[in-house]
């Protein structure tokens, strides 16, 4: 059984570009690029590692007043509203 090919494949010299950059900013090979955006084109979804995942922060002063993360009743009435009887 094939594990791996060695194969030649022509592309445009942007696209060559686009993904040696985004294999630095990743900190990761072409190869590996290439290899989970054909995986990913064919219905494969490639192994997730830790540097998928990017965590998003935003300035504030906290939770908004009335917020109660202690109680998920309320998280429920805040998001999709009172349960009100039917």
């Amino acid at each position: 059984m094939i594990k791996h090919m060695r194969t030649t494949i022509n592309m445009k010299d942007s696209l060559y570009r686009s993904i040696k950059e985004e294999a630095a900013r990743r900190g990761t090979t072409i190869t590996t690029v290439i290899e989970e955006r054909l995986e990913y084109s064919v219905g494969k979804q490639p192994n997730s590692t830790p540097n998928d995942f990017e965590l998003v922060t935003f300035d504030g002063d906290g939770l908004y007043p009335g917020i109660d993360l202690d109680s998920g009743s309320s998280l429920n009435d805040l998001l999709d509203g009172p349960n009100e009887p039917s």
